[in-house]
């Protein structure tokens, strides 16, 4: 008979002991997990025990994965506590990673953020926090980067406020500003001046510019400065990580970035500035729809770091904010804006021809841009690319809106509605017209009409389609649209805005402070005291404000009007769509802090069966009306925000279908 194989493992050994999974070790910590999850009624944390296998890596600010009734979710750490522990808690799953990613201040105003907007922090974490790559190592290099920085040099700064503000920077204080920039001067230097001058100091700082192209601009302008990253949605998941973990570790002094810079995990910055706050690209468009300055006002404030809100024009909460005391002004002198500011003019002062009648670029155009090529490039700023995209009575020139929704028609090639499509018959509501005009032609057909009444003269075409980002110095003409527009060396001779009059005729809340915003900007790009040629009525008073340079005046216009109509910044404003019969429970739960409330109104889809939400697909319900309501306060505004977001989680725990919300809304 053979012998019988030995039962303790190979020749009659002791087979290894298995250890036994995380749940069934005893636990040394408690941590206090936030779950990734849309679930609003998810939005709070939860505690996990910690083994002793697990208790080196499980700190504050690493992500974890954690099981929740029965499902998996990737979280974070937010605090942890030694000793003894309820055997009754459920156990971390695993740590992902033992980088720290979420370091408490950045959590801290994370949370901040959320409750300001009516969110849930995972969806602030969300965009906060990139996702972990395996490309990066664990483990960076760490330690200051400088440990004997130099005095702080202002001396390269021609205007004294701005170095008066460096100056206070130094001895400790942080001052808080709104920089309205120098008419001739490009941003980019400046910034890039400022921010080496931080970096060689010791100082730290986070700069958000509206676009990838601006910080591209003042990279180039700060090559070969130690210390500084950049951060923005549109790097790779692999750059963005390393970045995120340097800004983390103590490697990087300054932040440099597009509007997730916002929340770069610098320990203490000593320096928040936005540039161009009222840009649209400040504006996150996923939930919570955050506004970058908004954000590091916030910070601002929990971090006691200094805060700048810089641009050539003023937004209207930086005019709040000046008038309140909260910012001061940074402005060079009177006579240097004097000297500098664009000469502005408007074709609608001189007399037309018969020829300028049924041409967007008259006579005095073509001679005022004819002129300034003798000095070097010009630069014709159109709101469109492609052909004739915008339309106007002929009559009254009034733009041709949809009889429907009220969207503006357009040509292409035949009249018709972006959202309800063609429109066979049209006439004006204001004098009964049937023909129109094009208003905005738009990049391609204007370089086409310029060619031909300037001949001889090269045209550059920079769009969305094809950007262009430099160009050398000489005769051209450049048709760029708005925020496209190609740097020349020393800046443009000379502009014209063909489409200045159609600017003025947007709608929405913000329309003439983008319209303001956009020609104020040409400032920066144009030659101290440059013509600088409008396509506009001279009796408006955007018109007016960029004449005399005057960015504060019209903001602090823009304020008083928004005052009168319940608008941002003079109120706080909550928009929440949901359905018919939740918005009516809203109301009532709200009505003792008296808002002011705008509709509701219906926004209803025909045929609507389900709704699509990021957990799945909601079941339909007898009441299928959405409807949207605006709800503005002032007094009492952080109650009717927090009430609401309690609404929110109330109805997402119910399965009701969900609720949108939006505070300080563009639109």
């Amino acid at each position: 008979m053979a012998d019988q194989l030995p039962l303790l493992g190979p020749r009659g050994g002791i087979a290894p002991r298995v250890p036994p999974p995380p749940w069934e070790q005893p636990f040394v910590a408690v941590v206090a997990v936030a779950v990734e999850s849309p679930l609003p009624h998810l939005d709070r944390t939860f505690d996990y025990g910690v083994t002793a296998e697990q208790a080196e890596s499980a700190q504050v600010g690493v992500r974890v994965r954690v099981r929740l009734a029965g499902t998996q979710y990737d979280g974070f750490v937010l605090e942890r506590r030694d000793g003894p522990v309820d055997p009754g808690l459920s156990g971390l799953e695993r740590v992902l990673s033992p980088v720290v990613v979420l370091p408490r201040e950045l959590a801290r105003l994370c949370r901040a953020v959320a409750d300001h907007y009516a969110g849930s922090l995972s969806d602030v974490l969300r965009l906060a926090v990139p996702r972990r790559h395996s490309g990066v190592p664990a483990e960076l290099p760490s330690g200051p980067l400088d440990p004997s920085p130099a005095p702080l040099d202002w001396s390269s700064w021609g205007d004294a406020p701005v170095s008066g503000f460096l100056e206070s920077l130094q001895a400790g204080n942080r001052p808080r500003a709104a920089w309205l920039a120098t008419p001739g001067r490009p941003f980019a230097p400046a910034l890039a001046t400022l921010v080496a001058a931080l970096s060689r100091a010791g100082l730290s700082a986070i700069v958000v510019l509206p676009d990838r192209r601006d910080v591209d601009r003042v990279l180039t302008s700060l090559a070969g400065e130690s210390g500084v990253v950049t951060l923005g949605g549109e790097l790779g998941p692999a750059e963005r990580y390393r970045n995120h973990i340097a800004a983390c570790s103590g490697q990087a002094r300054i932040v440099i970035g597009t509007r997730s810079a916002v929340f770069a995990p610098l320990p203490a910055p000593d320096l928040l500035l936005i540039w161009d706050d009222t840009d649209e690209n400040h504006v996150e468009q996923r939930a919570p729809y955050y506004r970058a300055r908004d954000v590091l006002a916030i910070r601002s404030h929990l971090q006691s770091s200094a805060f700048v809100v810089g641009g050539y024009s003023c937004s209207a909460q930086a005019a709040q904010w000046l008038a309140s005391g909260y910012l001061r002004p940074l402005q060079a002198s009177a006579q240097r804006i004097r000297s500098d500011r664009p000469a502005v003019g408007s074709t609608h002062d001189v007399q037309h021809t018969v020829a300028d009648s049924v041409t967007r670029i008259p006579r005095v155009a073509v001679e005022t841009l004819n002129r300034a090529l003798e000095f070097g490039p010009v630069l014709v700023q159109v709101g469109r690319r492609g052909y004739v995209p915008l339309v106007a009575c002929e009559n009254c020139r009034a733009l041709a809106r949809c009889a429907t929704c009220d969207s503006p028609l357009q040509m292409t090639p035949v009249l018709g509605c972006p959202t309800c499509g063609p429109v066979p018959l049209w006439a004006c509501p204001s004098c009964g017209e049937s023909r129109t005009r094009s208003v905005a032609v738009g990049a391609k057909r204007t370089a086409e009409d310029l060619g031909r009444l300037i001949p001889s003269t090269p045209v550059v075409v920079s769009t969305a389609d094809h950007p262009v980002s430099q160009l050398p110095a000489g005769r051209r003409i450049v048709v760029a649209t708005a925020g496209l527009e190609p740097d020349v060396p020393g800046g443009y001779a000379a502009a014209f805005l063909p489409d200045a009059g159609a600017d003025l005729q947007r709608s929405g809340v913000r329309a003439r402070e983008e319209t303001v915003r956009r020609w104020f900007s040409l400032g920066g790009l144009l030659r101290p005291a440059a013509p600088l040629l409008l396509a506009a009525p001279t009796q408006e008073p955007s018109y007016s404000a960029l004449l005399r340079w005057a960015p504060r005046w019209i903001a602090e216009r823009e304020l008083a009007e928004r005052e009168e109509l319940c608008l941002p910044p003079a109120y706080r404003t909550v928009t929440v769509e949901a359905q018919a019969s939740e918005i009516e429970e809203l109301l009532e739960q709200v009505g003792p802090l008296a808002p002011r409330v705008l509709g509701p109104i219906d926004v209803s889809e025909p045929g609507e069966q389900v709704t699509q939400t990021p957990e799945g697909l909601f079941p339909d319900h007898r009441d299928r009306h959405r409807t949207r309501v605006v709800l503005a306060v002032r007094p009492r505004q952080d109650e009717l925000i927090a009430l609401v977001r309690e609404q929110v989680r109330l109805h997402a725990a119910r399965r009701d279908s969900p609720m949108r919300v939006v505070v300080d809304a563009l639109e």
